[in-house]
């Protein structure tokens, strides 16, 4: 036996320890392009909610973006927390009336970003950058203003007042008739070419990057080096980068072998129904109203 490992090299005569495959634990980069691609693909790619008969389902895609973005932008310009509030609930009684899966939507939009940006936004509520009302005291010279907390509060319902409307956009519309609204609202065509493509191929690429990381998995033994990490994370992007050049010049030229001028033609118009007159004119009331809670009762 000795005999033998005097004539094997040293790296390979020596003993490692190493987990095996199944007790390892994932690195955290697939772990984590994991669990995002597999979100978006369940979530928006794979149309689970747009199947339902629900509200948001039935109305037509120019109008229902219409509505929902003008929500996103009246919750970004008033200042009232109740108000707030108030749209924050009708988003909520949206996602009830569409059929979506309650849990889900309040875990995906309101149980990470929102609570991380009201942390985020806490040091500047400190009496040395907003004055005001005392609230909470953390020493005798330093405390929360109520002011401060007011506008950590904002923000944090702006963000998942945008997060919410936008994922219910997302949520109850095929990607195809997301960009016929698109097209119908007179955006420029080079910007929903490049909206459709960005959002058909970022779960190619993921799903690419995702094979880099498992195929340099499967081939690694024992422990690596953070500086090994690092090289191979810029690596994997790298090669990401040139399969994604690669793959828009293939989808260019199929594209141009069937006709592409870089105007999308469809041959199913989009219509303007009684059911999108009554959602219309429905949240106009809506809007009215909490307009009239704001300038004349103070809200």
């Amino acid at each position: 036996m000795n005999r033998v490992n005097k004539n094997l090299p040293i790296w390979l005569a020596q003993s490692e320890n190493y987990s095996d495959y199944i007790e390892c634990r994932p690195h955290f980069l697939r772990r984590a392009l994991s669990e995002i691609t597999k979100v978006f693909q369940n979530e928006f790619l794979a149309e689970k909610y747009e199947k339902y008969d629900g509200l948001l389902q039935i109305i037509d895609p120019r109008v229902k973006i219409l509505v929902l973005l003008f929500y996103i932008v009246f919750a970004s310009a008033v200042f009232s927390i109740f108000v707030k509030i108030l749209i924050a609930a009708i988003g909520l009684l949206f996602a009830v009336m569409s059929k979506l899966k309650l849990s889900d939507f309040l875990r995906r939009v309101w149980c990470y970003l929102p609570p991380v940006l009201f942390i985020l936004s806490l040091p500047a509520a400190i009496n040395l950058f907003s004055s005001g009302t005392p609230l909470i005291y953390l020493s005798k010279t330093f405390y929360f203003t109520l002011s401060g907390i007011r506008t950590a509060l904002r923000v944090s319902l702006t963000c998942g007042i945008s997060l919410s409307f936008v994922y219910l956009i997302f949520a109850t519309t095929r990607a195809v008739q997301i960009e016929k609204a698109l097209r119908a609202l007179k955006l420029p065509d080079v910007f929903v070419s490049i909206l459709s493509m960005a959002y058909r191929y970022i779960f190619v690429l993921a799903s690419e990057a995702i094979k880099v990381i498992e195929a340099r998995f499967l081939r690694t033994v024992g422990k690596v080096k953070s500086k090994d990490e690092r090289r191979f994370v810029s690596h994997s992007i790298a090669s990401v980068f040139l399969k994604s050049k690669k793959l828009s010049g293939d989808v260019y030229d199929a594209m141009c072998c069937r006709g592409f001028t870089g105007k999308a033609v469809s041959l199913n118009e989009l219509k303007f129904g009684i059911q999108d007159f009554i959602f219309t004119c429905c949240n106009v009331i809506i809007v009215l109203i909490l307009l009239l809670g704001v300038y004349a009762f103070g809200w």
